[in-house]
Formats: structure tokens, C-alpha cells, sequence
């Protein structure tokens, strides 16, 4: 597991996160959005969120969605 700041996530990304990612927990759902689909894809999914200050993900298998 890992947990990272949304100005982490945002240094990470080289842009800013959407307001709608600091105040809707719907927006860190594992499936349903295209952010969703990329941390999926590259094996990882969220585990949990602390709105506007950090979210944790989880190392997942790829092969096992």
C-alpha cells in the first residue's frame, strides 16, 4: 500500500486534480471513470480516501480485477 497527498498525486500527474476528485468520493470509485481504468490497468486500486488530503492504493494483481 501506499498513501499520497493530492499535492503528491498533482506533482506526480504535473497537473491539478479536478475540484470534483477534492469533493466527491464517487471520483476515487475502482471502476466507472477513466482515472479508474488507469490505476486498475497498471494494478493498483484504492483503498481509502480522506477527501482533500490523501487517498491510499493498493498493490492488486493485474490479472485478477
Amino acid at each position: 500500500m501506499i498513501t499520497l497527498s493530492f499535492q503528491h498525486i498533482e506533482e506526480i500527474l504535473g497537473f491539478s486534480l479536478p475540484a470534483s476528485a477534492y469533493q466527491h468520493r464517487p471520483w476515487w470509485a475502482n471502476s466507472g471513470h477513466s482515472q479508474a481504468y488507469a490505476w486498475g490497468r497498471v494494478g493498483w486500486k484504492v483503498q481509502s480516501v480522506i477527501l482533500g488530503k490523501n487517498i491510499t492504493f493498493e498493490k492488486v494483481n493485474r490479472n485478477n480485477r
